[in-house]
């Protein structure tokens, strides 16, 4: 009789920040950082998630003191994408979590 196999997982779905940060004396420059590599897509998107409402709780208190309340509208928003989440300002993207999956290749 055959016996009962574990699937390995065909794909592995890394988890990145791209942002910008400060650089001395000059403009800032995009970072990239690799959060994490996941089995699962969906636990993928829950720490994409996870990171992106930490940095948007982050942004919103830094830009708390410049808010209009005339507009009505929430400084820091995220938005949802295919690929991951962005998170906001004025409409204007200052992080992206995107999510890279990739072919698992067996060792």
């Amino acid at each position: 009789m055959n016996e009962p196999t574990t699937a390995l997982p065909k794909e592995i779905h890394s988890v990145f920040v791209f942002a910008l940060t400060p650089v001395p004396q000059g403009l800032p420059r995009q970072s990239v950082k690799n959060v994490g590599e996941f089995v699962s897509i969906e636990e993928a998107f829950a720490v994409a998630l996870e990171h992106a409402r930490n940095e948007a709780r982050l942004f919103a208190r830094v830009f708390a003191p410049n808010d209009s309340p005339d507009t009505g509208e929430a400084s820091i928003t995220l938005l949802c994408t295919e690929w991951g989440y962005d998170v906001l300002h004025e409409h204007k993207k200052l992080t992206r979590l995107w999510i890279h999956s990739r072919p698992l290749i067996a060792a």
